[in-house]
């Protein structure tokens, strides 16, 4: 089986959803066997060659030209269609990031293939694919049948584990595409004027929810996450209420993330919620309400008012 992977290039590194799709296509490969092919677009592409070699992979395609510096939907569609064509893979496979949800459907059309989104698992029949979806915000999942042996899916961030193993034997093949320019053109990326923290990076998260009670609350909350080496965060009404930036919340809206130990403090679990951390190594609830959906998925719970308890945490851990 050929597998392709559609690697891309955010804030000058690799991103990390790059290293999840990376995981699925080594996953389908293990299963069924073939060929794992990444493929990257952009510019000075040779400095991420050794940090992409790892097992699993068994080459590389580096599609490098000074118009690929900056996304442009036209552009990288031809660029990387051409080059599927010619490997002519059973699946391509792409994060659904902001470019990745832009690029494979483009991608997609050109070449031919049916698209599946929000993909969680894959199984391939023998004559087709059962892709397992998310749909409605994560409130149900369906499998959806293509009976086509070429198939094209995203996958969402932080569905899946960074494949960041040690170095294979990985071939790297760099090449200068021919480009295709569309109506639209990239000037520059333009930053948030709030430069905040990433909490995808943090391996600790205390998160708060509507039973922090009030802004002032939120102090013991950052103290425990700082004692805790962690980061702050937060559920959706925290951010309504203008108490923590949008980048602090955690959500399918919001950002995705999976930390080793996710400690959620006055946050009932509404399912946009808790698709956004279910998949958290530890999940430690503090909730008063001893029927909150968030104790369901969690690993350990305490019943109690958050702003009791964490006088009395914060004590204990200083000493």
């Amino acid at each position: 089986m050929e597998i392709v992977c559609i690697g891309e290039i955010f804030n000058n590194d690799v991103s990390g959803p790059t290293y999840e799709a990376i995981y699925l296509g080594n996953e389908l490969k293990r299963e069924y066997g073939g060929k794992l092919t990444l493929i990257i677009a952009g510019k000075d592409l040779e400095k991420y060659s050794a940090k992409l070699s790892i097992q699993g992979v068994d080459s590389i395609i580096l599609l490098d030209h000074p118009s690929l510096e900056l996304y442009e939907q036209v552009a990288y569609t031809k660029a990387i269609a051409g080059e599927i064509r010619a490997i002519s893979p059973q699946i391509v496979i792409a994060p659904y990031t902001s470019q990745g949800m832009d690029l494979l459907p483009s991608i997609a059309h050109e070449i031919g293939y049916t698209l599946v989104t929000y993909c969680q698992s894959l199984k391939f029949t023998g004559n087709g694919w059962i892709a397992t979806r998310v749909i409605y915000g994560g409130k149900l999942l369906e499998d959806v049948e293509v009976d086509d042996k070429n198939i094209a899916v995203t996958i969402r961030p932080g569905d899946f584990p960074q494949l960041k193993q040690e170095t294979g034997s990985t071939s790297v093949l760099k090449k200068s595409p021919e480009i295709a320019q569309g109506k639209m053109r990239p000037v520059g990326i333009v930053k948030p004027a709030l430069e905040d923290i990433d909490i995808t990076k943090y391996d600790v998260l205390v998160s708060v929810g509507r039973g922090i009670g009030s802004k002032e609350n939120l102090e013991m909350a950052d103290e425990l996450a700082k004692i805790l080496n962690g980061a702050l965060a937060c559920s959706r009404p925290i951010v309504d209420m203008g108490w923590l930036p949008k980048t602090r919340q955690v959500g399918s809206s919001a950002k995705t993330v999976k930390p080793k130990v996710y400690i959620a403090l006055g946050i009932s679990g509404a399912t946009n919620h808790i698709n956004g951390m279910k998949n958290s190594n530890t999940i430690i609830s503090v909730n008063k309400d001893p029927y909150a959906p968030i104790f369901e998925i969690s690993h350990y719970g305490v019943v109690a008012d958050i702003n009791d308890l964490l006088p009395l945490l914060l004590e204990e851990l200083k000493k």
